[in-house]
C-alpha cells in the first residue's frame, strides 16, 4: 500500500525550499543587498589601509639607523685627530673644523628623509642647549642634500645649531660614515672622543656632551 503520509511530507518541504530560493534571489537584486555589499567592501579596504599605515609607522619607530650604499667600512677612530673640513652652512656662513679648535665639537651626520634622524632631532637640540654654555659647537651635516631641503627641515623642527648640506657626502666620507644618523664628539684639542653609528637616546647625548665639555 502506498505511503501517502511520506509523499505528503515531501511536497511542503520542496515548496519551502523553492520559496526561500526565490526570496534570496529577490534580496540579491534589492538596493539593500547592494548597500550591504558596498559597506562590507569599504570596511575591508579601510581595515587594510589602517594595517598598512600602522605597519609603516611601527617600522619607522623601530629604525635606529640607515645604512649608506657604498659607505665606508669603518667610522673614524676614537683617539685620532679629526679630519679637517671647510663647508658652508644654510645661512651662508663658512664653518671650518680647524677654526673650532679650543671648543668641543659635536658632529651629527644625518639626512632630512631619515626617520631615525628626525626622531632624535629634538633631543639633539636640547643636548646642544645644555652644552652650549660650556662652548659646545654642534654641526649637523646632511648627506647628499641641498640647502633648500635642509632649510625646510630645520624650520619645521626648530633647530638652532649649525646646519651644513654635505651635497657630495665628501665630509661624511672623510669621517668614514657608514650609516645615518652617526655622531662624532671631538674635544677642544681636535681629538675624536666618541664615534657612534646609529641613533642616541636623550640620556646618552647628555652624557657624551658632558664628557667633551667637562660638565657633569
Amino acid at each position: 500500500m502506498p505511503d501517502h503520509h511520506g509523499a505528503g511530507a515531501t511536497a511542503p518541504a520542496a515548496q519551502r525550499t523553492g520559496a526561500e530560493q526565490s526570496a534570496w534571489a529577490r534580496f540579491r537584486r534589492s538596493p539593500l543587498f547592494t548597500l550591504l555589499v558596498l559597506t562590507v567592501t569599504a570596511g575591508v579596504v579601510i581595515a587594510g589601509v589602517w594595517l598598512v599605515n600602522h605597519h609603516d609607522e611601527a617600522d619607522e619607530t623601530n629604525i635606529t639607523s640607515v645604512q649608506i650604499s657604498g659607505g665606508a667600512s669603518k667610522l673614524v677612530e676614537v683617539g685620532q685627530q679629526a679630519p679637517d673640513f671647510t663647508a658652508t652652512t644654510i645661512d651662508g656662513q663658512t664653518v671650518a673644523l680647524s677654526e673650532l679648535r679650543g671648543h668641543p665639537v659635536w658632529l651629527v651626520f644625518e639626512a632630512t628623509w631619515c626617520a631615525a634622524c628626525r626622531s632624535e632631532a629634538p633631543d639633539i637640540e636640547a643636548a646642544y642647549q645644555h652644552g652650549r654654555q660650556a662652548g659646545l659647537q654642534t654641526v649637523g651635516l646632511y648627506l647628499s642634500e641641498d640647502s633648500a631641503a635642509v632649510q625646510r627641515y630645520v624650520d619645521t623642527l626648530g633647530l638652532t645649531y649649525s646646519q651644513v648640506p654635505d651635497a657630495s657626502s665628501k665630509i661624511a666620507g672623510s669621517f668614514g660614515v657608514m650609516g645615518i644618523p652617526s655622531h662624532v664628539f671631538i674635544d677642544a684639542d681636535g681629538v675624536v672622543q666618541v664615534a657612534h653609528p646609529g641613533a642616541l637616546s636623550a640620556s646618552q647625548m647628555i652624557a657624551e656632551v658632558n664628557r667633551v665639555t667637562g660638565q657633569g
